[in-house]
């Protein structure tokens, strides 16, 4: 009897252990990655919100509140806010929670363009954006102004500028000079509402990427001819002959038949007028909008004066490729050609140099002097021949205009309907897509 009652109690010892075993020593502790006690319903596994890793806790929080990250997982408070959500972020967590992706290989599958020029630069994403809220100049020489650098053979470097999206705000300014083209790359959107500015400045310089090519020839017995480009430049005056200098600059070839991204031409000599620049606009998985305006003008030519310096031609506007899943242009588009230079003698003062490309559809006019009218640069029509003046002193010939070019997929037919354009748009081109 008293065997079988050991016995008895021996088992039921056993089972106790057993269903010891079975049960959590301590509710708070979540060492099995589980919490039962709906008051402390959150595993706080490293420790960063109780201080006690594997530790269950209470949790009193704002719903939809970012609370933190556990090494690739965001923690947000939940539709109650009495715990916390964990959700895997895909590309890492940081400061705000998930990341975004920001690189091409992570993006669902989505079609950009395959840009002339610069053919790599939409396979990446930009993570920065770029407001013109102020009036702004940039030398694009200087690398630091550059995201990127593409070289061209025989052409110029270019300067990229990527962003996530770019804006020139109405009323301001973007105005870049420089040895370089520039390219302003936007993967999500790009927008002129203000103004964009390449052109020259007189004779001082030419526009980013501008002046590389020269044409005309400098006056030896009158005015000089202006730079050739889109059409030919005009020629300079001799004594009692309007264009006698038979010197203008020959016509350019079309850029559009060109994978060189460069701007205008030079007029040739010293002194002469300076060349539009050259840029392009590239909306890698957007629609590139001018809504504001471009100026890619050229710069006017140089005066005469005592001593033989004779009035040179004018530089001519340049080139502006505007590239996208789309294009609008609903603003204004000018590339047009500088003056040339009054001739004369005497008073230097009494001279003008011709006026740079115009912000308008009215042509440059030549500058005024004692001795032969400047020509006037290229507009809607033509560049004109600098007038005779009277001892060799005939003014220079005006500067050709520049391109603009527009591209897009094949099937896509942008929207092309500026206020004003000189000189008008070329017919669009097709661009591929990825």
């Amino acid at each position: 009897m008293f065997d079988e009652y050991f016995a008895m109690r021996s088992t039921l010892w056993a089972l106790l252990v057993v269903l010891g075993a079975c049960t959590k020593p301590n509710p708070a502790s979540c060492l099995d990655d589980f919490c039962n006690d709906p008051a402390l319903p959150f595993c706080d596994v490293d420790g960063s919100i109780g201080g006690t890793p594997d530790t269950c806790i209470a949790v009193v929080c704002t719903a939809g509140e970012f609370a933190g990250c556990r090494d690739d997982d965001a923690l947000t408070c939940n539709e109650t806010g009495t715990n916390l959500d964990v959700t895997a972020c895909e590309f890492g967590c940081g400061a705000d929670g998930c990341l975004p992706c920001n690189t091409s290989d992570c993006q669902p599958p989505e079609t950009h363009i395959i840009p002339l020029y610069v053919p790599t630069v939409c396979n990446d994403l930009a993570t920065t954006t770029l407001a013109v809220t102020e009036d702004i100049t940039l030398d694009t020489s200087d690398v630091a102004n550059c995201t990127s650098v593409v070289t061209q053979i025989n052409g110029p470097e270019i300067c990229v500028v990527h962003h996530e999206t770019i804006d020139i705000v109405a009323n301001k300014t973007l105005r870049y000079k420089g040895t370089r083209a520039i390219a302003l790359v936007a993967d999500r959107g790009l927008t002129v509402n203000g103004i964009l500015d390449i052109s020259a400045s007189s004779t001082s310089f030419s526009g980013p990427g501008g002046g590389l090519f020269r044409s005309g020839t400098q006056g030896t017995a009158g005015g000089g001819g202006g730079a050739g480009f889109r059409t030919a430049g005009g020629n300079g005056g001799v004594a009692n002959v309007d264009g006698g200098g038979a010197n203008g600059g020959a016509a350019g070839s079309n850029p559009a038949e060109s994978r060189i991204l460069v701007g205008g031409t030079q007029a040739l000599g010293t002194g002469n007028g300076a060349a539009g620049g050259a840029a392009t606009l590239v909306c890698c998985r957007c629609t590139t909008s001018v809504v504001g305006s471009i100026d890619a003008g050229g710069g006017g030519g140089r005066k005469g004066a005592i001593g033989g310096q004779f009035a040179t031609g004018g530089g001519s506007g340049g080139v502006v490729a505007l590239q996208g899943l789309d294009v609008a242009v609903t603003g204004r588009l000018f590339a047009n050609g500088g003056g040339g230079g009054a001739g004369g003698s005497g008073n230097f003062n009494d001279n003008t140099n011709g006026q740079d490309g115009t912000q308008t559809t009215a042509c440059a006019p030549g500058g005024t002097g004692s001795g032969g009218a400047g020509g006037a640069g290229g507009c809607f029509f033509v560049p004109t021949d600098g007038k005779q003046g009277a001892n060799n002193l005939g003014g220079g010939g005006g500067g050709s205009t520049g391109f603009f070019l527009t591209y897009t997929p094949a099937g896509i037919t942008p929207v092309l309907t500026p206020i004003e354009a000189s000189p008008a748009l070329e017919p669009n081109g097709v661009i591929p897509t990825n």
